[in-house]
């Protein structure tokens, strides 16, 4: 790379800098250049509040920050980072590594620092950031970016389901968050998480169950290209149907199981008696033979001794071999069984 100073053929002092040594020196000695370029953004960012810009809204609504006509927005990931950059149209942005291990992006203009102000944005807003002043078309592109600041969504594999939250540390923000999803009939909780350290702040997190988990994907994810590919790779995780191969017998849903439903309770009545055994038979979870009974109503044998829980065929195969001359400690250690259990048999049997 050779000197950007016309009929310069000497080659650049390094990388990033525009010019060879001689005319660096040069124009830092007349005061002509500057060590740090100011970083530029498209002049009219925020001016007409469209998808990519509510949802750039959010990141700084979350992890951004304004100080004077400062804007910083702050994550781990630098490639996530430099795709905010080119929704910017940036020029020469700051993302360098913060002390913490993050990364910052930062730039600085007076007209889009009062636009911010303009829709809400304050300076030391952790705790008293409120709901921003846009259009109501965008909100759901505003709360898809302050997700991918502030949230999380995890797939549990055991019950096959999703659980999403908010955290933020404004109550302000958080009832605001809880008001937008009553208003689009979403099922939520909302509790305080106390502070793991003495000079943190308490949070507040607003939850969100499986169902309304499904409704936030299919609305943060409509018809756009902003957006943190890891987060809804795990949103697709619930959305895609479960191979068998690849989980574990006892940890398929229950939801796989209504069509056997009638048969487990027919085993768990007449032959099994007991969840243990209904659980091996059908080659599934006792925990999702327990949901199964408790969903119809029927009472469990958890309280019953192991004589009334035996099936039918064991108490035959333990009475032919009385009768054919096996004693007490042999049945014992075939059957597993007390000698009060097998006498119990016997009695029944007489």
């Amino acid at each position: 790379m050779v000197c950007s100073v016309k009929d310069c053929s000497n080659r650049r002092r390094s990388k990033k800098c525009l010019y060879c040594e001689k005319h660096y020196c040069r124009l830092r000695r007349n005061g002509s250049l500057s060590l740090k370029p100011r970083a530029k953004v498209r002049q009219d960012l925020f001016s007409t509040i469209d998808d990519t810009e509510a949802w750039i809204l959010g990141l700084i609504w979350s992890d951004g920050s304004l100080s004077g006509n400062r804007i910083t927005i702050t994550a781990k990931n630098r490639n996530f980072l430099m795709k905010v950059n080119r929704f910017c149209q940036g020029n020469k942005l700051c993302v360098k590594p913060k002390s913490t291990g993050g990364y910052n992006l930062a730039f600085s203009d007076k007209s889009i620092a009062k636009r911010l102000r303009d829709i809400g944005c304050m300076e030391n807003k952790s705790f008293s950031i409120r709901w921003p002043k846009i259009n109501p078309k965008f909100e759901w592109s505003f709360l898809r970016g302050v997700f991918d600041g502030d949230g999380s969504v995890s797939y549990l594999k055991k019950s096959d389901s999703l659980s999403s939250y908010i955290c933020t540390a404004s109550l302000f923000f958080a009832e605001s968050i809880c008001e937008f999803y009553r208003s689009q009939n979403l099922n939520f909780s909302f509790h305080t998480k106390p502070p793991k350290k003495k000079h943190w702040s308490k949070l507040y997190v607003v939850n969100t169950s499986h169902a309304s988990s499904l409704k936030l994907y299919e609305n943060f994810y409509k018809d756009t290209q902003a957006f943190m590919k890891r987060k809804k790779k795990v949103f697709e995780k619930g959305l895609r149907p479960i191979k068998k191969s690849g989980r574990k017998k006892g940890y398929v849903s229950e939801r796989r199981f209504l069509s056997i439903e009638s048969d487990v309770i027919d085993h768990y009545l007449n032959i099994g008696k007991s969840i243990e055994a209904t659980g091996k038979h059908f080659e599934i979870n006792e925990t999702t033979v327990l949901n199964i009974l408790k969903r119809n109503n029927i009472q469990t044998y958890s309280g019953r001794n192991v004589f009334e829980r035996m099936s039918e065929s064991d108490i035959n195969s333990i009475l032919l071999d009385r009768n054919s001359g096996m004693t007490f400690k042999d049945l014992q250690s075939k059957y597993s069984l007390g000698r009060s259990t097998i006498r119990k048999i016997l009695r029944s049997s007489a």
